[in-house]
């Protein structure tokens, strides 16, 4: 996988296991999603927790339904979600579920940048009132200046 994550932004690769190859290991990735879902989460999560966040994946909400990524400091709480295919309405549904939590601020992160503008397009339409300050929508190429 080709991000924006090395050092000061510059580009890296991630080689991210298979299903059967962490089977084979013997190992397991913490979450919900395939082999790269998990490794981008783990991936926000320990950024969160270098900036004095605590990080819960896959919480339970309220409603029954799971965030991808709980974010807290102090009285802040941050939900983060992560979409690795390109399914903007299904990210949309995902917003709007995080919204409707009471989050302080979400951020729906895209790993095919691609989608960014047709899903940030969207909750302009949706949600004017909440752009930039309580839902930003980007790709991870951002996350080191979002969190």
């Amino acid at each position: 996988m080709d991000t924006r994550l090395g050092k000061g932004n510059t580009r890296a690769k991630f080689g991210v296991p298979t299903k059967r190859g962490l089977d084979l290991l013997g190992k397991q990735i913490p979450g919900r999603g395939g082999p790269i879902h998990k490794h981008l989460q783990g991936i926000v999560a320990a950024f969160g927790r270098s900036k004095g966040y605590t990080a819960e994946l896959e919480k339970r909400l309220p409603s029954g339904q799971y965030v991808d990524i709980h974010l807290a400091r102090n009285e802040e709480t941050v939900a983060v979600e992560i979409s690795v295919v390109p399914d903007v309405s299904r990210e949309i549904r995902n917003m709007e579920k995080c919204l409707a939590e009471g989050y302080d601020r979400l951020l729906a992160l895209f790993a095919d940048e691609s989608a960014v503008s047709e899903a940030m397009a969207e909750a302009q339409k949706r949600w004017p009132e909440y752009l930039p300050d309580r839902l930003t929508v980007s790709g991870f190429s951002d996350l080191h200046r979002l969190i």
